[in-house]
């Protein structure tokens, strides 16, 4: 994400497109994994319901016992989902102090210019 929206800064001479990258992605990958987190936590709960209203009502269900140790580990791997930081590389931006930004992409790969 970061080269395209280098590539972006350089072409449309516009800065800031990385920083307000960095500032709504970080808010948004944390939302996704909340809602990620509160969706499996309810899907869980749902299948423990109807697992303990059928033995409830009298019904000998022969998964029973291994299906309410499943969820019940599952529930403990909730708290692991979480949004992975971003691994690209953020390209420097000379005009808020982050020194040169002299790439350009030649040839497949990122040359520096020579001005």
């Amino acid at each position: 994400m970061y080269e395209q929206l280098y590539f972006g800064e350089e072409d449309l001479e516009q800065d800031g497109l990385q920083d307000w990258w960095e500032a709504w992605s970080g808010d948004q990958l944390a939302e996704v994994a909340r809602n990620a987190q509160a969706w499996a936590r309810e899907a869980l709960a749902e299948v423990l319901t109807a697992y303990v209203n059928a033995r409830n009502a009298g019904r000998t269900l022969q998964t029973y016992d291994s299906v309410i140790q499943q969820i019940l580990e599952s529930e403990d791997e909730i708290e692991k989902l979480y949004a992975p930081k971003p691994t690209s590389m953020r390209y420097r931006n000379p005009d808020n102090g982050e020194g040169s930004s002299r790439f350009r992409f030649l040839n497949g790969d990122f040359k520096t210019c020579p001005y």
